[in-house]
């Protein structure tokens, strides 16, 4: 071979072959956990402001307003607020280049994100008639987290979005935002996983078909 004049030697460093390695990521784990964190602290704040509202008797001084007017201003502040955190969530996620967010559509992402704190808008606004002071709203904001959270654990063994549940059940359970927030974003990351593993498995193809001699 060396006896050839135009022969040269190509050496390279190539990945070898190998299955889709399963690592464990703490982002990865807590994905929905931190999702509700980030939408509790504008619920927090909702709650807060209204029964703040209601003991200083806010209302009572505004006779000649009309409810109808006074819980739309309510709403039209809360969405612009719920607005600009899932918007800057997502943008911020994505600058961050965690996978969830480069995978997924940036529409469908921060639609859930609004979507799902808009919901929570709705018991916002229902939970200041049964409270009375507007310390009891960061414990309140605490039992919601808390619940959400141990729902999603038991969401991961498939209660009730399975076939052995009943569609009561799943009516049920859907009642509390938190639940189709998990649901939704398990979707998205399954999703997203598959997608990865796709493209690893595509990398491994090219590299074996790279290494059969031509």
């Amino acid at each position: 071979m060396l006896a050839v004049g135009n022969f040269t030697w190509e050496v390279t460093l190539k990945e070898f072959p190998h299955p889709p390695i399963k690592t464990f990521s703490a982002m990865v784990e807590l994905r929905q956990t931190i999702f509700l964190m980030i939408s509790m602290i504008s619920f927090r704040f909702q709650i807060s402001s209204l029964i703040t509202e209601k003991e200083q008797k806010v209302v009572m001084t505004l006779r000649d307003l009309l409810d109808s007017a006074y819980w739309l201003s309510w709403l039209t502040s809360d969405r612009i607020i719920i607005l600009i955190s899932s918007l800057f969530t997502v943008l911020f996620r994505m600058m961050s280049q965690f996978d969830f967010f480069l995978n997924n559509s940036f529409t469908v992402v921060f639609l859930l994100l609004f979507l799902f704190q808009f919901n929570m808008i709705g018991f916002s606004f229902m939970l200041p008639a049964f409270l009375s002071e507007s310390a009891s709203s960061s414990m309140i904001g605490f039992y919601i987290f808390i619940a959400g959270y141990l729902q999603e654990q038991l969401m991961k063994f498939g209660f009730p979005y399975n076939t052995s549940s009943s569609n009561m059940h799943r009516t049920i359970w859907s009642l509390f935002p938190p639940n189709l927030l998990t649901k939704a974003v398990k979707l998205l990351a399954d999703a997203t996983s598959t997608l990865v593993i796709l493209e690893s498995v595509g990398r491994a193809a090219r590299n074996v078909l790279q290494m059969i001699p031509k």
